[in-house]
């Protein structure tokens, strides 16, 4: 890993090449789509935001072609998704701060969601047709009856585009972690990353921004219903890297993290919203700093 990306960094032709390669590549789209989002956000963070934007530039390549001969296709999407990794690792460079990243992130969620149901206020109605089509066509939900199918759409329909941005918010952070990884391992920085990592906070504002998302949710709001998926996404990573941080020293911790981890791939819905009260609470009551003082 050291000496390709050593190579990626002195060959920027080389990188360009690579990231192309990997943005047409028709096998392991996602590992493809990770580690050419990856290699952007190390070319940015280490080189600055001239040579960061050449190699966005290749992925820019087949987009155009792709709205050219045939519309908005997948092309645009990944370009769309660099462009973010692209601004992410360049805020990341400035700043040198993980929690300002989770709530730029968080941000521009937000705003988008709300140009969504400004524009399409019947989004909802557009998931639930979605959904069935899925449901129908899915061979796990042909014994369904349909009225359980409907009731299923309708319920996922009002929480869909803010579930669907919980996913590339997640999506987002974690090939910047990996591109920040990268740059770590050429540097001989490894401890510093890691320091960062585990001392993600959330800040007070995105507590009461979070807040008032709830009291809208409960009062059915459309808009706050759809949004509590994805302000729950800088809570998950807070409370994540608090709970990385109390495991440091505490092997019962290790083994409650992978719990977790598994929780979040299979009951979602359950696991995200303990983790984001966690991550809640420690906005108040500073976790770590009440441990670090009652271990002295």
């Amino acid at each position: 890993m050291r000496r390709l990306g050593q190579l990626l960094l002195d060959q920027p032709i080389f990188a360009a090449g690579l990231v192309l390669i990997l943005v047409l590549s028709p096998i392991l789209s996602f590992f493809c789509s990770v580690f050419a989002a990856a290699i952007i956000v190390l070319v940015t963070l280490q080189q600055g935001p001239k040579n960061g934007a050449f190699i966005l530039l290749w992925v820019a390549v087949p987009a155009i072609v792709s709205f050219w001969f045939e519309g908005i296709t997948g092309y645009d999407v990944f370009f769309v998704f660099c462009s973010l990794e692209f601004g992410l690792a360049l805020l990341l460079r400035e700043f040198s701060s993980w929690d300002l990243v989770l709530e730029v992130m968080l941000i521009l969620a937000l705003l988008v969601l709300a140009g969504i149901h400004v524009l399409v206020p019947d989004i909802s109605l557009w998931w639930k047709a979605h959904l069935m089509q899925m449901y129908d066509s899915s061979s796990v939900l042909t014994s369904l009856p349909l009225e359980e199918k409907q009731r299923l759409a309708t319920l996922f329909s009002q929480y869909a585009t803010g579930l669907l941005a919980f996913y590339i918010m997640l999506f987002s952070f974690f090939a910047v972690m990996i591109g920040r990884y990268w740059q770590a391992i050429l540097n001989d920085s490894v401890a510093i990353f890691r320091t960062h990592l585990l001392a993600i906070r959330i800040n007070r504002w995105v507590a009461w921004l979070a807040i008032l998302c709830l009291v809208g949710f409960l009062f059915k709001v459309p808009l706050f219903m759809d949004s509590i998926s994805a302000i729950m996404m800088p809570f998950v990573v807070g409370s994540l890297s608090l709970l990385h941080a109390i495991g440091k020293q505490r092997f019962g911790f290790s083994v409650l993290i992978g719990l977790l981890y598994l929780g979040l791939l299979l009951v979602q819905y359950i696991v995200a919203p303990l983790l984001a009260v966690l991550a809640l609470l420690d906005t108040h009551f500073n976790f770590r700093q009440r441990l670090s003082d009652g271990a002295n």
